[in-house]
C-alpha cells in the first residue's frame, strides 16, 4: 500500500498551506471561503480603475456564489473589509448598482477547486461542514494506521477547533452528521499508548461525490485536486465561438463559420454612438435606467416631463460630459447624480433647446398668471376690509340720537352736582361713556363736559 491515497486528496478542494493563514486572519471560515473564491476570480479579471484590478459582481451573484443570503454576505465582505484583505466600493456598472472589489496583495489567496468544493457543499450542506470534512480527508490521505483491516486518521477535537476557529461544542454536531450521513466512521481506540477518536472514509465515497450522469459522446472525465484552476472571464465582452465544418464539394474545401453568443453591447455602433437626436433603443434605455434609479433610490421627482427632456438634452451634448467616451457611459454619470440628489438644470438648456424654451415659456406664464391671482386676492380683501368698516360705523340719524342722550346725562350730572352721591354719579358716567362706543359725537360731549 503506497503511503498516500489519490482518492482521498480528490476530496480535498483547498491548499490548506494557504487557508490556514487566512483562517488565522479572518478567524472565520465562510469569510476565508469568500476571500479564496474572490481571489480565483481576481486572477483572471482585466477591469482596471484608478490603477487597480477590480471584481465587480452583485450582492444576489455573491450570494448565490457562496450559496447564502445576501445579509451574509455584506457581514463576510465587511468582516474582510476589515481584516485589510479587501478594498471595497459601490458604484454603477452599465447602470446598475455592483460592488467593485480589489483584492489586497498582501498575502497569497489560497488555491481552490471550485468545482469540486461546490459538490462537496451540495453533499454535505454548510460550508464550515464542508471544510471539517475536507480536512479530515486530507489527514486521512496521509495517515499509516491501519485497525482491523482498514486505514483511519487521527485528529483531535482541539486541533480542528484551532484551525477551524470552531467552538468544540459546534464541531461535535458537525462530526455528528457527518456520520449520520454516512459519510465518516468514528471509532475510538488505542494507539501508541493513547486512547483517542480515529475517523475512516468508506471507499465508496468518492464514487458518491464524483458520480457523474452517463454521456455517451463524452468521454469521462476525472477530477483531480490541482492547485492552479482555470479563471472565469471576468469582463463579459463579445463572446463569439467558431464552428469549423469541412465539406468536401468537387474537390474543394468549404468552411463555414457560425458565430453563436454574439453579444451587442460592445459592437452595436448604433446604440454607443451618441448623436444629436437619441435612437428609439437609447430611448429605451434611458428610460429603464430612470425608473430603476428612481426606484431604487426612492428619488422624488416634482416634475418628470421637464426632468426627462433635461436628460436627453445633456446626453446629446457630450461637451458637458468630460471624458464621456460612449452612450451607456453617460447615463451612468447622469443615474449617478440623479441617485445623489444633486441633479441641476443643464447649462443652456433653456436656451438652445426647443423642449427647454417652451417650458420656460410655460413657466413664466405660470408665474404671471400667479402673481396676478396674488394681486386680486390683496385687492378683493381690502375691500372686503373696506365694506366691513364701513358697515361698522353708525348712520348720521344714529350719531344725533345718541349725541342727545348724552347731552341729557350731562345735564343730570350737572343737576346733582360733582358733590351728589357717588353711586348715581358713577352710573351716569358709566351710561355716557357707551353712548360714545355707540358712536356719539365725543367732541361735543367733551365740549359739555369742561363747562361742568
Amino acid at each position: 500500500m503506497s503511503s498516500v491515497d489519490i482518492s482521498s486528496i480528490s476530496l480535498c478542494p483547498i491548499n490548506f498551506g494557504t487557508f490556514n493563514k487566512i483562517n488565522s486572519i479572518t478567524e472565520n471560515i465562510e469569510a476565508s471561503i469568500l476571500f479564496s473564491k474572490l481571489g480565483f476570480a481576481y486572477n483572471g479579471t482585466k477591469i482596471t480603475k484608478f490603477g487597480k484590478k477590480w471584481i465587480i459582481r452583485s450582492r444576489e451573484q455573491l450570494a448565490q456564489l457562496c450559496g447564502c443570503s445576501t445579509k451574509k454576505i455584506d457581514a463576510l465582505l465587511f468582516l474582510l473589509e476589515k481584516k485589510n484583505l479587501i478594498e471595497k466600493q459601490c458604484s454603477l456598472w452599465f447602470g446598475k448598482k455592483r460592488l467593485f472589489i480589489n483584492i489586497k496583495e498582501l498575502i497569497e489567496s489560497p488555491k481552490i477547486n471550485i468545482k469540486l468544493l461546490d459538490i462537496l457543499q451540495e453533499k454535505i450542506g454548510s460550508i464550515s461542514a464542508t471544510i471539517i470534512f475536507a480536512k479530515i480527508a486530507f489527514n486521512f490521505a496521509n495517515t499509516k494506521i491501519i485497525h482491523n483491516g482498514k486505514k483511519y486518521c487521527s485528529i483531535t477535537k482541539e486541533m480542528l477547533s484551532q484551525f477551524s476557529k470552531i467552538s468544540i461544542r459546534s464541531l461535535d454536531k458537525i462530526i455528528e452528521n457527518l456520520i449520520k450521513k454516512g459519510l465518516l466512521i468514528k471509532e475510538k481506540f488505542n494507539f501508541k499508548g493513547r486512547v483517542q477518536n480515529h475517523f475512516h472514509i468508506p471507499n465508496f465515497i468518492m464514487k458518491v461525490f464524483l458520480r457523474e450522469k452517463p454521456n455517451e459522446n463524452k468521454p469521462e472525465e476525472k477530477i483531480i485536486h490541482t492547485e492552479n484552476c482555470r479563471p472565469r472571464p471576468e469582463k463579459e465582452g463579445i463572446s463569439i465561438k467558431i464552428n469549423i465544418n469541412k465539406k468536401k464539394n468537387n474537390n474543394t474545401i468549404i468552411i463555414e463559420k457560425k458565430m453563436t453568443h454574439l453579444k451587442k453591447d460592445k459592437s452595436d455602433i448604433n446604440f454607443q454612438k451618441i448623436e444629436h437626436c437619441l435612437s428609439i433603443r437609447q430611448l429605451k434605455y434611458l428610460e429603464g435606467a430612470l425608473n430603476n434609479t428612481i426606484a431604487r433610490h426612492k428619488v422624488f421627482i416634482s416634475n418628470p416631463k421637464e426632468l426627462w427632456q433635461q436628460l436627453k438634452f445633456s446626453i446629446t451634448n457630450l461637451q458637458q460630459h468630460k471624458n464621456g467616451h460612449s452612450f451607456k457611459h453617460v447615463v451612468s454619470r447622469c443615474m449617478k447624480i440623479l441617485s445623489c440628489k444633486n441633479w441641476k438644470t443643464p447649462f443652456g438648456f433653456n436656451n438652445h433647446s426647443s423642449e427647454g424654451r417652451l417650458i420656460k415659456k410655460y413657466n413664466l406664464n405660470k408665474q404671471q398668471q400667479h402673481e396676478q391671482s396674488k394681486l386680486q386676492e390683496i385687492k378683493t380683501s381690502k375691500d372686503a376690509f373696506k365694506k366691513y368698516f364701513s358697515s361698522l360705523s353708525p348712520k348720521k340719524e344714529d350719531v344725533v340720537k345718541l349725541t342727545e342722550e348724552a347731552k341729557k346725562i350731562i345735564f343730570k350730572i350737572k343737576e346733582i352736582g360733582m358733590n351728589g352721591p357717588q353711586i348715581i354719579l358713577e352710573n351716569l358716567n358709566d351710561k355716557l361713556t357707551n353712548l360714545i362706543r355707540q358712536g356719539a359725537d365725543k367732541n361735543i360731549i367733551l365740549t359739555l363736559c369742561k363747562q361742568l
